[in-house]
């Protein structure tokens, strides 16, 4: 499978899948994983997500920026990797490019509720695993 190949079916996982897994590092240094709305992205390059400030993995986040985000497709059994940083975005605008009348359930106060953060993880690298090959590529 060539590099083109790996990342254009890397993409079209990434682009189907409405959830991601997120892995950051806590502070005793452990890896800590959990399933994510991906609200947006941008090829393999860049991933959105949204969360709770008061949540346990953003003193993660602003402790350490590396991250890992994971897709996964379990009918036709492939994984799509990306290895990068995080950053949290607490911004309006940020907010609004990626608000769902669905979110009103997560944050009482709608797009203005304080506890309202969107992540954005930008990857450098990353992995794809199909039919028994794995293919690294960086980004």
């Amino acid at each position: 499978m060539t590099k083109e190949e790996t990342l254009k079916m890397g993409l079209d996982l990434a682009n189907k899948s409405t959830i991601v897994m997120c892995s950051t590092i806590d502070d005793k240094g452990f890896p800590n994983t959990r399933a994510m709305m991906k609200l947006g992205n941008q090829e393999l390059k860049e991933i959105w997500s949204i969360t709770n400030v008061s949540s346990r993995k953003v003193p993660h986040i602003k402790m350490n920026q590396k991250a890992c985000m994971y897709f996964v497709d379990f009918i036709e059994w492939t994984g799509l990797m990306l290895v990068g940083t995080i950053e949290i975005l607490q911004d309006l605008e940020s907010k609004k490019r990626f608000w769902r009348d669905e979110l009103d359930k997560y944050f009482r106060l709608g797009i203005n509720d304080p506890d309202c953060a969107i992540i954005h993880f930008t990857a450098n690298q990353g992995q794809y695993y199909h039919s028994f090959n794995i293919v690294n590529f960086e980004l």
